[in-house]
């Protein structure tokens, strides 16, 4: 009879402990972010590799890639592929996809080619964000998607200082030291 009760009490304190509901508000990452450029727009919200970016830039330049990706048909229930070095840009390049409503897979930039090109046309990704250098050094990209870099959406020239560019190319971002081991968005 004692082990019935124990047992009794053990699994209402069971049930009492994992009542974990909460009354928060989901909101979406890049809605928060958008708040933090309204209250605080000074404010740093990325670091890498000694680059910054703040709240309101990050909001901005994302705000860019969100109006060019629903221009090209970029909403609900569409995906978007991201093939970036770990830099601020990759970050901007994934806000700007959640923008527009659309999911966003992200590629390792040491991920061969045939690998990247599968999972694009598996997933039915219609866009792969990436930047000049990585176009170019890397023509075998390519399948039943558009390969649209980040200067092609900010119409300018080498977004990335070819320094820096070769440094997190090298890394192969998840292989080594990225220079990014200071992100931060919060």
């Amino acid at each position: 009879m004692s082990s019935n009760i124990a047992a009794e009490d053990f699994f209402a304190a069971q049930e009492k402990f994992n009542r974990t509901g909460s009354s928060f508000p989901f909101v979406p990452v890049q809605e928060q972010i958008h708040r933090w450029a309204e209250r605080q727009p000074g404010r740093t919200a990325v670091i890498c590799s000694g680059r910054r970016l703040t709240y309101s830039e990050l909001d901005r330049l994302s705000g860019r890639v969100a109006d060019f990706l629903i221009s090209r048909g970029a909403g609900r229930d569409v995906i978007i592929g991201v093939l970036l070095g770990r830099t601020e840009y990759a970050y901007v390049a994934e806000q700007g996809i959640l923008k527009a409503g659309a999911a966003f897979l992200p590629f390792v930039t040491s991920y061969p080619d045939d690998r990247v090109n599968f999972c694009m046309e598996d997933s039915g990704a219609p866009i792969l964000i990436t930047s000049a250098a990585v176009k170019e050094s890397r023509p075998e990209l390519s399948g039943g998607y558009d390969l649209v870099t980040l200067e092609d959406i900010f119409g300018t020239g080498d977004i990335f200082p070819a320094a820096s560019f070769a440094a997190a190319q090298s890394a192969a971002a998840y292989e080594g030291d990225s220079g990014c081991r200071d992100v931060h968005v919060a």
